[in-house]
């Protein structure tokens, strides 16, 4: 089957983008990507004990009816969320209602939706617990996937509600009818959720402490991370949109810069690494200023960080951009880092640079600071994006084809032993 490229912009990631901006400019607080939480189903309605009663009968059988069912609790994805900012820590879905007197079942509690940005990986750590007096298990307990919640609506039940007691009409039998018991509704299960954002972005921008990531992302979009001259500036992701000269958008996420050792979660290494997953395209901001450690350097201890935190992170389609080629000897730094990325693309050490369609090199010299060739960077962010993309939609179709033909051939052995 043919495949015909098309890039269509995701509303869903320009909606969390707004949304992030305004969260920051109306509250100012600390962008949260990771959290605990307790999350409890309701308890089940106590069945009813009660008798029919009518002036001719004096004995009645039992009629009293059963407890409703607790509420469930519901992880639901939604693109107004920002981050994981939540109002508590603790979710209880609401109890059951109790039964009632002429058969009549106690009403069901409802559901409690929490909800969370979309991107959000839901975990539960330890197993469900159905006591009445639950607490949170320990960080360090042993973590178990429910979901990845990519698109709005998605969601995922993670606390079951307890079910309703019996009331007395449901121990009536032939031989006993003045039935004077009834169950009490059972707890609902409790959870304890660890829940971590994982920002879905078109191109992540990877570099390490100061290499200018925050400044371009500020120059090609309209975030406004904070910058400054000194490392470790920024303490979590911005999220912008960048437009190139055909009007064609994308999501760039500036991931937080990335130390020695951060794949064994050194500083905040796995914080910072986790946000970098779902990018279709990397983005290497190189320091062309950087006196300590050369371009080729950087981007070679980037990639192998990469690649200890997930085998295949590093192998991921990318672009290499050197940043600061307004400072002093920029440009015998970058003939030198140009040569050493045309050698590692020729050694097959750098596979997945994406060339440019103009045929140029694999390196794209900007200046953040002084916004020069911003613009022919973006295209060629773009440009890359959308060969991804097709590679990725390719392989998507390969993955099934190849599923569909070992299915069939199982099936086929399967008749054969039959």
């Amino acid at each position: 089957m043919a495949f015909t490229p098309r890039f269509t912009p995701r509303k869903k990631s320009l909606e969390i983008v707004a949304a992030y901006t305004a969260m920051v400019v109306r509250h100012g607080r600390k962008f949260v990507d990771r959290v605990r939480v307790l999350a409890a189903g309701g308890d089940g309605g106590g069945g009813a004990i009660a008798f029919y009663r009518d002036n001719k009968v004096s004995f009645g059988p039992p009629t009293g009816g059963s407890g409703g069912r607790g509420g469930d609790v519901v992880v639901r994805a939604t693109n107004s969320a920002a981050d994981l900012h939540l109002a508590t820590r603790n979710f209880r879905a609401e109890h059951g209602g109790r039964g009632g007197s002429s058969e009549k079942t106690g009403r069901r509690g409802a559901t409690l939706e929490v909800s969370v940005p979309a991107g959000t990986a839901v975990e539960m750590l330890g197993a469900p617990d159905r006591s009445r007096q639950s607490r949170m298990a320990p960080a360090d307990a042993p973590a178990t996937l429910l979901a990845e919640l990519m698109h709005e609506g998605d969601s995922v039940t993670v606390a079951r509600g307890g079910a309703g007691g019996r009331g007395n009409m449901a121990f009536k039998s032939g031989k006993l009818q003045g039935v004077n018991v009834a169950e009490d509704g059972f707890a609902g299960e409790a959870v304890t959720l660890r829940l971590a954002l994982k920002l879905v972005a078109d191109v992540g921008l990877v570099g390490f402490p100061n290499a200018g990531k925050s400044s371009l992302l500020r120059a090609i979009s309209r975030a406004e991370p904070e910058v400054a001259a000194y490392p470790f500036t920024t303490l979590h992701p911005h999220l912008g949109v960048a437009t190139t000269g055909a009007r064609d958008t994308f999501t760039v996420a500036d991931i937080p810069g990335l130390i020695e050792g951060a794949h064994a979660n050194r500083g905040l290494g796995h914080a910072f690494l986790q946000h970098v997953e779902r990018t279709s395209l990397l983005a290497y901001v190189l320091d062309l200023g950087a006196a300590a450690l050369p371009p080729a350097a950087q981007l070679r201890a980037l990639r192998r960080e990469l690649e200890l935190y997930q085998p295949g992170l590093g192998s991921r389609a990318c672009v290499v951009l050197a940043n600061k080629a307004d400072v002093g000897g920029a440009a015998e730094r970058l003939r030198e880092l140009r040569a050493e990325v045309a050698a590692m693309v020729a050694d097959g050490e750098l596979a997945s640079a994406v060339a440019p369609d103009d045929g140029g090199s694999r390196v794209t010299a900007v200046s953040a600071r002084e916004e020069k060739n911003l613009a022919r960077a973006t295209e060629r962010l773009f440009a890359a994006l959308t060969r991804a993309r097709q590679a990725q939609a390719r392989q998507a179709e390969l993955d099934a084809e190849r599923a569909e033909a070992e299915a069939a051939r199982a099936a086929e052995e399967e008749a054969e032993i039959g």
